[in-house]
């Protein structure tokens, strides 16, 4: 379970595992790693979930692993649980993930937590070899999209937490608890008109545009209390 060293890579074999939730992705993968030209790579398996992950890099020595951020199951695991996992069971193994999320502390806990690479999936297929020979290379790789978001976030939200209002603060706890905007609005005493003007104000500042990625910001980076 060992990444192939830099100055072996144009001589040997590239065992890749994918994994997507998606088949018809898998295989869009697939095309792209073994039909680029001068190909080294092989994809060995493909997995559905984070468990079926698991199981090939148990039943698969590899060099790298291509994994989709989100693929959802019905006990989870997947996001930041199966990289924690990967690291701790195979730390010297290059994990590429591919997503279309673009919060920037979500992007940061994705390799804080041991993917060495973040490709858009939005971006064309095309570059994938060029990501996945970089890793192998012993380097990181970041979409252009995803290194213009951290490279802006870190420029404009430093203290963003402090930036937030106590009142804004409490909303996002109460809102992220479960909490219904009418429910959060009778627990503090205030309108609703009220408690959706302080969400969306503490969202902006976040830079979270819908409340899934509230929830993923909070699962992520936490809220200070």
């Amino acid at each position: 379970m060992r990444p192939a060293f830099a100055d072996e890579i144009n001589q040997v074999t590239i065992k890749t595992i994918v994994a997507d939730d998606h088949s018809a992705v898998r295989l869009g993968l697939r095309i792209a790693l073994e039909r680029a030209p001068r190909s080294r790579f092989s994809v060995i398996d493909e997995a559905e979930n984070a468990s079926r992950v698991l199981e090939s890099l148990q039943q698969h020595a590899c060099d790298l692993l291509i994994t989709d951020y989100h693929m959802p199951q019905q006990h989870g695991g997947d996001g930041l649980a199966l990289l924690r996992q990967v690291r701790q069971r195979y730390p010297r193994l290059p994990v590429l993930v591919l997503t279309t999320l673009d919060n920037p502390m979500v992007l940061r806990a994705i390799l804080d937590s041991g993917a060495r690479g973040l490709y858009d999936k939005q971006e064309c297929l095309s570059n994938l070899s060029t990501a996945a020979y970089s890793l192998m290379r012993g380097n990181n790789y970041l979409s252009a999209r995803f290194t213009r978001r951290l490279a802006e976030h870190e420029v404009e939200h430093r203290g963003t937490h402090e930036r937030l209002s106590t009142r804004e603060l409490e909303v996002l706890k109460l809102l992220v608890g479960g909490m219904s905007g009418r429910d959060v609005a009778a627990h503090l005493d205030r309108s609703e008109k009220t408690i959706s003007r302080q969400k969306r104000c503490a969202m902006e500042k976040l830079g979270i545009s819908h409340d899934a990625a509230l929830q993923e910001y909070a699962a992520v980076v936490g809220l200070p209390d």
